[in-house]
């Protein structure tokens, strides 16, 4: 059974692939599929670019700009630029593990200040050059917006990484040998 909160593929009865994303819910407990279906809406897999680490970043980019989501598959990205998703409603899925590791101080996924995307099943990876984010989502500032709050941005499953290799902020501390 599929995790309730994040997007799930499956094969609907005529045999089509499609990817389920279930709607975000308020005040709720127990299971949302009580009557066997989980509440959200249905899109066709031919709807998705289904991304390999190949894939250029400006290929993905222009996909989401004329409407599309984004299907991640396995295997490790280094984005040197950011993936723009600026469209209200998208879906960006990871599926088996797929990594973006940041590259020469790049966030490599970004989000803009619109409502309903869902970002799910991905890991990001600091990269050997500090960033300044690996993920934003809205404007760095918190100023402007389009959010709506009956439609969130969600994020599902999404985990941040920042390895010993890597640059990050952090305050050194002396050992306590020292």
């Amino acid at each position: 059974m599929a995790n309730e909160t994040e997007p799930y593929l499956f094969v609907d009865d005529a045999g089509r692939r499609n990817v389920g994303v279930p709607s975000a819910q308020r005040d709720t407990r127990g299971t949302c599929r009580a009557d066997g279906t989980t509440p959200g809406r249905t899109i066709p897999i031919t709807e998705f670019l289904v991304a390999t680490p190949s894939t250029p970043v400006q290929q993905i980019d222009n996909h989401l700009a004329r409407g599309g989501h984004l299907l991640v598959t396995p295997g490790m990205y280094d984005v040197a630029r950011s993936t723009d998703v600026e469209r209200a409603g998208t879906v960006v899925l990871g599926i088996g593990h797929a990594t973006l590791t940041a590259v020469g101080g790049a966030v490599p996924l970004t989000v803009a200040d619109v409502p309903g995307v869902v970002v799910a099943g991905l890991t990001v990876d600091a990269g050997t050059v500090q960033s300044p984010a690996l993920v934003e989502i809205g404007k760095p500032n918190g100023s402007g917006g389009r959010s709506d709050a009956a439609d969130p941005t969600t994020l599902s499953d999404v985990h941040l990484r920042v390895a010993a290799r890597t640059s990050a902020r952090s305050t050194p501390r002396p050992s306590p040998r020292a």
